[in-house]
């Protein structure tokens, strides 16, 4: 189990009502997370490494992430970030 990324441009988030969806902002930091449920995010700032059991996924701005139910990981923010986000 492990998040989906691709990059996507600002205008095909648009297009797509990502603008819309839920915002969130983290400071740096390092902490444990668990999904409880699949949740889409689209990265507008920062820089992040999520390691999960088998891996890690590095996300940087105009990323399009998909952390899947139940992941289990480590946030590790090294800049701040600011997402948008919906629970699907």
């Amino acid at each position: 189990m492990q998040p989906i990324a691709n990059y996507i441009t600002p205008e095909e988030a648009k297009d797509i009502g990502i603008m819309e969806w839920t915002s969130w902002d983290c400071e740096c930091s390092v902490f444990d997370w668990v999904y409880t449920s699949e949740e889409s995010s689209y990265f507008i700032e920062g820089d992040v490494t999520v390691v999960y059991e088998g891996g890690s996924l590095h996300i940087t701005p105009g990323m399009l992430v998909t952390f899947p139910k139940d992941l289990v990981c480590t946030w590790h923010v090294d800049v701040p970030v600011k997402k948008l986000l919906k629970f699907v």
